[in-house]
């Protein structure tokens, strides 16, 4: 359970990193290489994971952490 809390932690960051360096662009006109770029430079997981789904507990988690 501890590991999974950790995942969507990570995810939360990751993705919440990804909406304000692309804010006003959004996540759907960021180019190939670009998303090459941020898998070249993640730590863990592949940014791109984000490409065609977005975190889909963003709001949850927010709310959760008080990150709102």
């Amino acid at each position: 359970m501890e590991s999974r809390w950790n995942r969507l932690k990570e995810d939360y960051v990751n993705y919440k990193w990804l909406m304000l360096k692309f804010s006003g662009e959004g996540l759907v006109g960021v180019s190939d290489d670009a998303w090459a770029e941020l898998d070249k430079h993640s730590r863990s997981m592949p940014l791109s994971r984000f490409r065609d789904r977005p975190f889909q507990h963003y709001d949850t988690i927010a709310e959760m952490i008080g990150d709102r």
